[in-house]
């Protein structure tokens, strides 16, 4: 899990606000950058892509359950359910990118990379 405090650290040099509401004793479950896969309590960031924008999709992740959003664009109707908080931050790719690096830091693991581009599945 992680702390709603841990992801203000994590982020402190992307945000372009404070976040609102935020409840310095919050938690998320877990990580995620596609909608249609947050269950309750998750962090959902909104990335952008080739084809969409991923602030379009923050009401459908808040109707899912999401209990905090990092975007880097808010949608025309942004939903107040006072239970989602919400990170603004300068880019999501690299708030993201951030958060993770923060997340690793604070674990003693090794980390391994393969690389190439076939039988890695």
């Amino acid at each position: 899990m992680l702390r709603y405090s841990d992801t203000l650290e994590g982020l402190r040099t992307r945000l372009q606000s404070l976040p609102v509401p935020g409840d310095e004793h919050a938690f998320f479950n877990h990580v995620v950058i596609d909608s249609r896969q947050v269950t309750s309590g998750d962090l959902f960031v909104a990335l952008r892509g080739e084809r969409n924008e991923g602030y379009r999709f923050i009401p459908q992740a808040i109707e899912r359950g999401a209990t905090g959003i990092i975007t880097d664009s808010l949608p025309e109707k942004m939903p107040s359910d006072g239970a989602t908080t919400v990170f603004l931050v300068d880019n999501s790719l690299a708030a993201l990118q951030q958060l993770a690096k923060f997340w690793r830091s604070k674990h003693n693991v090794i980390v391994i990379g393969i690389t190439g581009s076939v039988g890695k599945t």
